[in-house]
């Protein structure tokens, strides 16, 4: 064996996103037999977006070799997504919407875009896209990931849409998401939010629900997980019911009558042993229920509504009257219906993680199912559900799951789709128009994604969509802002400190056992380490309120540490938790109640260089709130 001389050839894909601060001319390299050598170009990422290197080799003996990877370069800022839902009727043939850009928006970065939905249905399966690709994925996320696909794969076999994507990809999806719930679910036969916590009512409520209905749709599905996820939910409905709360063994009834399990037979309450403190009386309906009178009063109308559906699946005459009686509680509006949780229903543990959106969609399913309501009502109401869509979904997966559901079944009910004549939709933004068209079968098909063409302005920007009479058309304007901030903005807006991040390095040192223990230094900003050292990196989080999710960058050039290698000396008392994922990008931990929390992980310096670490992250899964911590800087050198 014998050194090999190479030469190293560098090219960009983009240059003009990039500086060169070196030469970046060929390298040669001599590598030695059964060793590596190592090329270095530095550069200057002067503008956000994609880059592509491409490295070639080419060796004094004819070898040669090269390898692409595109990069994606990232903005000093923080994303910032609105949308707005706008309805043009049949006699509306032009609307013009005004969108305000700060002074410290990203314009190469930010986008605006609109979705094209003609009909009720093409808005849908635009959605689906949504809970498909969502990056998170507990026990709650692969199922309502799974549940509107599974209704409208049925549409889909009954020859009434025709979707390619869904129809090649489903299959696979419902085989990857059902392994998943296989594996989450419990020694006792129940699920929680991971393979790991304990059993929880609704989650194995939800888990009984999606494998009944993806049984139903023709899936096969695991005899054995199903009958056991049925005997653990009607156990817990029968023996623990005054427990929990009302809402959720009103949705655990509606998905063991899903499944075609028996109405449950109740167990009192042992005296001695308090129940749950009930909130005030809900009004009796007409007809007597075969609920406990405990049960009924304690929902509210999220409850009710699920109540009402079990009824209906059991084919019981109470679920009419309780229908009527779920009508009279809807809020006052000028048109449309609309639900949420009042006053009196402030100690429900579902107002948490529950949208008035998700709740007004259960009770117009139960409306629906049971004929309580019209055509005319139903309209209304699903309008109202589309103008606050978020974008491709509403807040979480779990509101816009439901919002789906609804939304299906009013188009199977209401909704009648003619051919449209082929129509031009004309697009501008700040007079710069383009158009787009629709196909006679768009009303079948996902809505139409497209973004604008012309140039966002800081201030004022006018966009104008227009459309022959006679079509209805519903719009959603998704505003995509990258705002550029001061380092440090983050920590400074978040007045409450509900974040924050400090590094430290763990040095070696033999403990009093004689065992190898590692002893922490902390790291201020702009401090450097050496390749091969350890950096513990400590979060200390006050989550304001229920299902919080933290998300931590991780800093280029460092790697993720298994903590179990490496013994480290804490304080006495303390209790850490470790994040619940590493992506390649980030960490990811999740918090399911209020309080203070101390996050661990380790990182491993790689590779040399000046390093910009971006803010972490904390949101509420089921809400709109969302706080950034501290930027932080570090160097690692050889």
């Amino acid at each position: 064996m014998h050194p090999v001389t190479s030469e190293v050839h560098l090219r960009l894909k983009g240059a003009l996103l990039t500086t060169f601060v070196a030469n970046p001319s060929p390298q040669k390299l001599t590598v030695p037999p059964h060793k590596t050598a190592t090329a270095q170009w530095q550069f200057h990422a002067a503008q956000p977006g994609k880059l592509t290197i491409v490295v070639s080799a080419k060796s004094n003996d004819g070898h040669h070799d090269s390898e692409e990877r595109t990069l994606t370069l990232l903005p000093h800022g923080t994303e910032q997504v609105t949308a707005r839902a706008i309805f043009l009727p049949p006699d509306v043939t032009e609307r013009l919407v005004t969108v305000t850009l700060p002074n410290h928006a990203d314009l190469t970065m930010s986008r605006l875009t609109l979705r094209l939905a003609p009909s009720v249905l093409s808005a849908i399966l635009g959605a689906l896209g949504y809970l498909v690709t969502y990056p998170y994925g507990c026990v709650e996320q692969t199922m309502n990931s799974l549940l509107p696909n599974l209704m409208v794969w049925q549409l889909l076999q009954e020859g009434k849409v025709k979707v390619p994507w869904l129809e090649q990809e489903l299959p696979r999806m419902v085989e990857r998401g059902l392994t998943r719930l296989y594996r989450f679910q419990h020694d006792d036969g129940g699920w929680g939010w991971w393979e790991d916590d304990s059993t929880d009512l609704w989650m194995t409520a939800l888990v009984v629900r999606g494998l009944s209905e993806a049984k139903r749709a023709g899936f096969e599905v695991s005899e054995h997980a199903l009958t056991r996820g049925i005997q653990t939910l009607q156990r817990m409905v029968r023996e623990e019911w005054q427990e929990h709360d009302a809402d959720s063994v009103a949705f655990a009834l509606f998905a063991l009558a899903r499944a075609g399990a028996p109405m449950p037979q109740w167990r009192p309450k042992p005296q001695g042993i308090p129940a749950a403190a009930p909130s005030a009386p809900s009004p009796a309906p007409n007809a007597p229920t075969p609920f406990p009178a405990a049960l009924f009063k304690r929902c509210s109308p999220y409850g009710l509504a699920f109540l009402c559906l079990a009824l209906q699946e059991w084919q019981h005459p109470a679920a009419s009257s309780m229908a009527r009686q779920l009508l009279k509680m809807a809020l006052p509006l000028q048109e449309g219906l609309r639900w949420g949780f009042g006053e009196r229903e402030e100690g429900t543990a579902m107002r948490r993680w529950t949208q008035d959106d998700e709740v007004t969609a259960w009770a117009l399913l139960a409306l629906m199912r049971t004929n309580q309501v019209d055509a005319e009502e139903a309209t209304n109401t699903v309008k109202t559900l589309l103008w606050h869509r978020k974008g491709s979904g509403w807040v979480s997966t779990k509101d816009t799951a439901a919002i789906l559901e609804a939304l299906l079944e009013f188009t199977r009910r209401f909704e009648r789709y003619a051919p449209l004549t082929p129509i031009a939709i004309t697009l501008s933004l700040n007079g710069s128009s383009q158009t787009v068209n629709l196909a006679p079968d768009a009303t079948l098909q996902s809505e139409q994604v497209v973004p604008l063409s012309g140039q966002l302005r800081v201030g004022k920007n006018e966009v104008r969509i227009a459309k022959p009479a006679g079509v209805s058309l519903w719009v959603t304007l998704v505003n995509r802002q990258v705002l550029t901030l001061p380092e440090r903005m983050g920590e400074w807006l978040s007045s409450q400190r509900l974040l924050q991040r400090r590094y430290e390095r763990l040095l070696p040192k033999v403990g009093e056992d004689g065992r190898l223990i590692w002893q922490a230094h902390p790291l201020r900003e702009g401090s450097s380490v050496r390749v091969g050292e350890l950096v513990r990196v400590t979060l200390t989080v006050k989550c304001p309120t229920d299902f919080m999710v933290l998300e931590d960058p991780l800093p280029a050039g460092f790697r993720v540490v298994e903590r179990e290698s490496v013994q480290e000396q804490r304080e006495v008392g303390e209790v850490a938790m470790v994040p619940k994922e590493v992506r390649d990008d980030r960490t990811v931990t999740y918090f399911r109640s209020q309080g203070t929390y101390t996050v661990h992980y380790l990182l491993r310096a790689e590779l040399p260089g000046e390093y910009h670490i971006l803010p972490p992250r904390l949101w509420h899964m089921y809400g709109t709130d969302r706080w950034l911590g501290a930027e932080a800087r570090l160097s690692v050198r050889p």
